[in-house]
């Protein structure tokens, strides 16, 4: 591999860690196997309010 796409590489993925701070942390806990084993997000059910759902609440 060239040695500067190597550089660029690196610049490249510090100035996206430096947007998304948490992102490196989340890369971190997975390699390190602290995610949950099942899922790694909640399943969330978005609907659209109809008048049938909304009486509901």
């Amino acid at each position: 591999m060239n040695p500067a796409k190597i550089f660029q590489l690196k610049a490249s993925w510090d100035r996206f860690a430096a947007a998304h701070p948490k992102f490196p942390l989340f890369l971190r806990a997975v390699s390190d196997g602290n995610v949950m084993q099942e899922a790694l997000l909640p399943k969330l059910l978005l609907q659209q309010p109809t008048d049938a759902n909304m009486k509901q609440i």
